[in-house]
């Protein structure tokens, strides 16, 4: 099966999967329940559009990436390349080239011209290929561009139902199953066993003070959680623009980047890009600061970015590079990486070496975390399942041999 096949069955099959288990849940359950059941299972439903929808957009978009990568490769006329790419297509990526084609022959730069065209394209990549313009590098960065697409494609497709989808209904499953038996079940244990003037277990007095004492809360949260999801869906299915800012995104990103093997997931593609442009400007001739300047827009990382744009004034102040770098937070093994460079007169090497280093990182860190994901569910909501087990079961052991004794 082609990418494209493997990329549109995977979107089926998680609406079909979202449907099934919306119709399945509602199965002969009280009117009150199934409601519930019906609200949750439509927020899991929205998360699986919401999932697949962009998706979608990312797998259209990296069709015309691939259309403008073989041009600029090739060096090939672009507009009648994309006019040419736009009769073959269908009628959403049609107008995207058409648009593109218009754009680039009214002369706009092909950055701001994939800007406009075409609105899924991440700020990140849009970045880099601005930097890539200035130093006569674009071929280069649209060929590293398309290729991160593929492979991003290809891991993510043919696992998407396994490493999101699954994971999501287990936990809302079992907040719900739980919530229920908390708030209907254990209460009743209380009064069952002050009938019979018998102490409950330990395990069970703390569950029936954690539902007392926590209800009240995990309804709010339940409600703030529910209101975020559907947010967080709304604009991701009806927001065709690539959303590089929300409310707070400064504070996470500062506390995403001091935590252990998120901030690689977060950090490391983006600086590794950055170091392939900065060698691109050397090889050049290109000042490098400039470079830095324009290339600080491509890490996702808000923290990340004030770094590299604090290297780049380390660097117009005369500084050294590794020295420069030192001073704005880069990290160790790039500063005496660039320390050796500068020695041997080999900055270009280091840096594309750098470059290549920290995208593979980038590439082992997603993998161990789309591994471990599933696991760590399964495991957390072993451990709470089992807990609550052990609270309903313990009362009627010490029940019967209460009535028995």
């Amino acid at each position: 099966m082609s990418e494209r096949g493997r990329n549109l069955f995977a979107r089926i099959t998680l609406i079909v999967l979202g449907i099934l288990f919306l119709l399945g849940s509602l199965a002969a359950l009280p009117i009150g329940v199934a409601f519930t059941a019906l609200v949750v299972d439509c927020l899991i439903l929205f998360a699986v559009l919401a999932r697949a929808v962009p998706g979608f957009r990312r797998w259209r978009t990296g069709l015309g990436l691939i259309y403008i990568e073989q041009a600029t490769r090739m060096n090939l006329p672009l507009p009648a390349m994309l006019r040419a790419a736009a009769e073959s297509e269908g009628m959403g990526l049609r107008h995207q080239m058409y648009q593109l084609s218009r754009q680039v022959e009214l002369g706009t730069p092909l950055s701001d011209a994939m800007k406009l065209s075409l609105p899924s394209m991440s700020p990140s990549h849009i970045a880099r290929l601005q930097t890539a313009e200035k130093v006569g590098k674009l071929p280069q960065a649209m060929a590293r561009i398309v290729e991160q697409e593929r492979t991003r494609s290809n891991e993510e497709s043919p696992n998407l139902v396994y490493q999101w989808v699954y994971p999501l209904v287990i936990l809302v499953g079992m907040f719900t199953i739980v919530s229920g038996v908390m708030v209907f079940v254990v209460p009743k244990f209380e009064k069952i066993f002050e009938d019979f003037d018998t102490e409950l277990p330990g395990v069970t007095i703390l569950l029936i003070n954690m539902s007392r004492d926590f209800a009240p809360f995990m309804a709010i949260i339940g409600i703030l959680t529910a209101m975020g999801v559907l947010v967080w869906c709304a604009l991701r299915i009806f927001v065709t623009r690539a959303i590089d800012w929300y409310p707070g995104r400064e504070v996470v990103d500062a506390i995403v980047i001091h935590i252990p093997l998120l901030n690689c997931a977060a950090v490391d593609r983006g600086f590794g890009e950055v170091c392939f442009a900065a060698a691109d400007a050397l090889d050049a001739g290109m000042p490098l600061a400039d470079t830095l300047d324009s290339a600080s827009y491509i890490p996702a990382n808000r923290s990340m970015r004030a770094r590299v744009r604090r290297w780049a004034d380390g660097v117009r102040d005369a500084k050294s590079i590794d020295v420069a770098a030192h001073h704005a937070g880069i990290p160790l093994l790039a500063v005496w990486m660039l320390g050796t460079g500068q020695r041997v007169s080999n900055v270009p090497a280091v840096l594309r070496f750098l470059g290549r280093y920290y995208t593979n990182r980038f590439s082992r860190t997603m993998t161990v975390i789309r591994t471990a994901t599933l696991p760590v569910v399964v495991f957390s909501v072993a451990a709470l399942v089992g807990f609550v087990v052990l609270s309903l079961f313990l009362p009627l052991v010490k029940l019967i041999q209460s009535v028995t004794g």
